[in-house]
């Protein structure tokens, strides 16, 4: 570990060199690209990436990166971070840098307001965050059929998202989205995936109408059967699909980076796929 050095994301490290660790760590992983990472670590409005770099000598060796989150529970702001990208060049696996990495990104993060780090797990990762890191394992993100997501419990820790950040959202160069509207007053927001209409998140007009980015984003015709992914919520107009049925596991996890913050607070969150980076 020694012969290891470690600097702050972005600072010896460029995008380009990130994507080029990304292309040796995960081949046909095409979504890591230069316009992608532009996107997700410098322009989000609620703050630009934190994360640390593994250099030995010139060589970029490992990276690990979270992304910031403004949060609310009954009505009260609460900054926290999304867990995104992380990847150690093959030659570099073994000297736990994705540990130190992320023990040193989380030092970083509190100091600057971060009270917890959340994210989703595949089935790969997940050890290693709740083994070696000390996340707590809430649960799965499971999909369902319907044709709407739900929203999002009132006394829920979620995000309440402002006009910018919408904004920014939906301006995911990964993803192209479509909103189907409601008589209720309310709207989901759609994606698609290898032909496959995914529902990633329900709100009212109201705040959709606030984002400029809606002007160019198209309005779905009639009802599409879709999937919504959602954590610990239901309604009765969803149908749980079974575990054969589910993706690889999404392993929803959670830690707490401020000693003041109630443990409990964790078990309120609600997710959904505009949330997550999946989408």
């Amino acid at each position: 570990m020694s012969e290891y050095t470690f600097s702050p994301a972005l600072t010896k490290a460029a995008l380009d060199d990130y994507v080029a660790l990304f292309r040796k760590s995960f081949a046909a992983d095409e979504k890591l690209n230069k316009k992608y990472l532009e996107w997700q670590y410098v322009s989000n409005p609620h703050g630009k990436v934190i994360g640390y770099d593994a250099f030995l000598g010139d060589e970029l060796a490992a990276h690990y990166a979270i992304v910031p989150r403004r949060y609310h529970v009954s009505s009260q702001p609460i900054d926290g971070a999304l867990s995104v990208n992380t990847a150690t060049h093959p030659i570099h696996r073994g000297h736990g840098l994705f540990l130190k990495l992320a023990t040193i990104t989380y030092e970083a993060a509190a100091k600057h307001g971060v009270r917890f780090v959340t994210g989703v797990a595949n089935e790969h990762s997940v050890r290693g965050f709740t083994r070696g890191l000390g996340f707590t394992l809430l649960g799965q993100a499971r999909l369902y059929a319907g044709l709407r997501a739900p929203f999002r419990a009132k006394n829920a820790l979620g995000m309440r998202p402002d006009s910018d950040w919408l904004d920014w959202r939906l301006a995911n160069p990964s993803r192209r989205y479509e909103r189907l509207c409601h008589s209720d007053g309310s709207s989901t927001l759609c994606t698609r995936i290898r032909g496959v209409n995914f529902h990633i998140a329900r709100m009212d007009n109201a705040v959709l109408e606030r984002s400029k980015y809606l002007a160019s984003l198209p309005t779905s015709r009639g009802l599409k059967l879709g999937f919504s992914p959602v954590f610990a919520q239901r309604a009765p107009w969803i149908l749980r699909l079974p575990q054969t049925m589910q993706p690889s596991p999404w392993h929803v996890i959670w830690r707490t980076l401020d000693s003041e913050l109630d443990p409990a607070i964790s078990w309120k969150l609600s997710l959904d796929g505009l949330s997550m980076d999946t989408f």
